[in-house]
């Protein structure tokens, strides 16, 4: 906590009490503390809301005699009362660098003015359970957000949405989080493969096919005439370098490869095709986490690792077993490979089998095992890079296998997992 706003918070009481007595008092303390803030970088959320719970209650003291509008500097504003909405049109909106907006307000046409003159917002946070911005809206004001750099979006659907993007263009973004949002394909891959400066990404949405994306034209072709040239000009490459994907859908169909994604953690049963061939592409992928993920089908070359791969977490996946080897086969780093098993059903081959199978191969120790049948409940295996064929040597025969053969399995609940942090992703 800065020294500045340390004793802010000890002097609440007697600034509002001033504020009553000094017709410019409020705008004063507002100066001081907007160069307090700007001087020190050790202001947390918590010393934002006694601020503004500052700057509001000597606002509230001052009328009539209380500040000309746009003459408040604050930095931080966080919209969660009446209170909070009634210092929009005294604020200097150029001051603001970041708005947080509550499911708890209702705004007004001012005061959604006063929101669009904020130019200089680099941090955005809407929760929209009670459409406190419309899509339209929200979207428009994104366009004029031309210094955003964190972006936080919770329940809006944008479906309708005809534009390829939402986003502004040449924005700055550095860090986006949709919760429970929903997008057309090509507004969720314009998103990871177009900003150049996006970093960290966090999904909990649905991605649906739109005109401009392909998927449509595709169903709608009885013989499915569309070229290879024509599918690869659909494909890009994702920009992003960390990705954390929860309970979503779409969001890998129209991705290729990427030169850039370091940790991806992805918790989606439905990701099975598109997330497959995704992952064996990325070439600098070193951390990669999957749960309640199938991957039911191996053919020659199918691999979820892009060569960089040191450290691979499975949990409740059901997967066919030469996946696993392949994955082990293809790494090309001189530091040792991590795995870790968790609940994973093994197709093809049983947990026995499976273990004899990478006893018999140099580079490859198991630290720990646990299996039963066709599921291996735990197992750590560290692997040191040397020559092991492990797919090509083994004599162990697969026929095809579907989904269907392992839909009867158990499945632990989606909402107990999804309270593990994932180290590797610094949100």
């Amino acid at each position: 906590m800065c020294p500045g706003s340390r004793r802010l918070a000890e002097l609440q009481e007697m600034l509002r009490f001033t504020s009553g007595f000094v017709p410019n008092a409020v705008q004063m303390i507002s100066e001081h503390i907007y160069k307090d803030e700007t001087a020190n970088s050790l202001v947390d959320d918590a010393m934002f809301t006694i601020i503004q719970k500052t700057l509001v209650s000597c606002i509230r003291e001052a009328k009539p005699l209380g500040p000309k509008p746009r003459s408040v500097n604050i930095k931080v504003i966080i919209l969660n009362t009446l209170s909070d909405q009634e210092v929009l049109p005294l604020v200097y909106p150029e001051s603001v660098n970041r708005l947080d907006i509550t499911e708890y307000v209702q705004l007004d046409k001012e005061q959604i003015d006063c929101i669009f003159a904020m130019v200089n917002l680099n941090h955005l946070v809407i929760m929209n359970d009670e459409e406190v911005l419309k899509s339209d809206i929200m979207v428009a004001l994104l366009k004029i957000c031309k210094h955003l750099k964190r972006l936080e979006l919770d329940d809006y659907h944008l479906l309708n949405d005809p534009e390829l993007t939402i986003l502004p263009t040449s924005c700055r973004l550095s860090y986006i989080s949709l919760f429970r949002c929903k997008l057309t394909h090509s507004h969720i891959t314009s998103m990871i493969s177009d900003v150049p400066t996006l970093k960290d990404l966090k999904l909990t949405v649905t991605c649906e096919p739109d005109g401009q994306c392909g998927c449509l034209k595709q169903i709608q072709s009885v013989a499915g005439a569309k070229s290879k040239t024509d599918d690869q000009e659909l494909m890009k490459s994702a920009c992003v370098t960390n990705i954390q994907v929860y309970e979503s859908s779409g969001v890998f169909d129209h991705l290729k490869d990427s030169n850039t994604l370091k940790c991806l953690k992805v918790m989606d049963s439905t990701a099975e095709k598109s997330l497959g061939k995704f992952t064996g592409q990325c070439v600098k992928l070193e951390d990669l986490e999957l749960d309640s993920v199938t991957f039911s089908r191996y053919s020659d070359g199918y691999s979820l690792n892009g060569g960089s791969l040191q450290q691979l977490k499975l949990n409740d996946v059901d997967i066919d077993y030469r996946i696993i080897l392949s994955t082990i086969n293809i790494s090309n780093t001189i530091a040792p490979f991590d795995i870790k098993l968790d609940q994973v059903r093994l197709i093809g081959i049983n947990a026995d089998e499976f273990k004899s199978l990478l006893l018999k191969y140099k580079g490859v120790s198991i630290e720990s095992f646990s299996g039963d049948e066709g599921e291996v409940k735990t197992s750590t295996l560290k692997v040191v890079k040397e020559s092991t064929d492990l797919v090509g040597k083994t004599d162990i025969l697969h026929e095809d296998s579907t989904t269907n053969e392992i839909a009867s399995r158990p499945r632990s609940r989606f909402n107990e997992r999804t309270k593990n942090c994932f180290p590797c992703v610094l949100f």
